[in-house]
């Protein structure tokens, strides 16, 4: 008898904690147009830094400073949305796109064999 009264409550607390955690996503799934943008850019970015990479088009070192790069943008995008509860402005949308430009403008220069003029400004952070 015991047996089954303590699988009962294992079983209820377990639906319990579990209707909260999807009671707890579903208010926090929420999307936003113009994050999931920038986050695709940054995906996109990242794979384009890997193939390259892959492929010998450029070396473990201009990766890294490739990858260093990006995660400098996706920190930049955190600060912006904390800021603004979780969304972006069209304003901080604008700038996070043209540094991602920029980057992959000297990456597929990289990738082409040009030479690179490229140095991302700190002073817009």
């Amino acid at each position: 008898m015991r047996f089954v009264i303590t699988l009962a409550l294992l079983v209820t607390m377990s639906l319990s904690s579990f209707t909260r955690g999807l009671a707890h996503q579903k208010a926090y799934s929420r999307h936003y147009p113009r994050v999931d943008q920038i986050d695709s850019r940054i995906h996109e970015q990242s794979k384009q830094i890997a193939f390259a990479q892959a492929n010998g088009k450029i070396s473990r070192i201009q990766a890294l400073r490739y990858k260093k790069e990006l995660y400098q943008i996706i920190q930049h995008e955190e600060k912006m949305r904390k800021q603004n509860r979780s969304h972006l402005t069209p304003k901080d949308q604008a700038l996070l796109n043209h540094q991602l430009d920029e980057m992959n403008q000297s990456l597929l220069a990289q990738v082409a064999g040009e030479p690179v003029t490229y140095a991302q400004s700190q002073s817009d952070y």
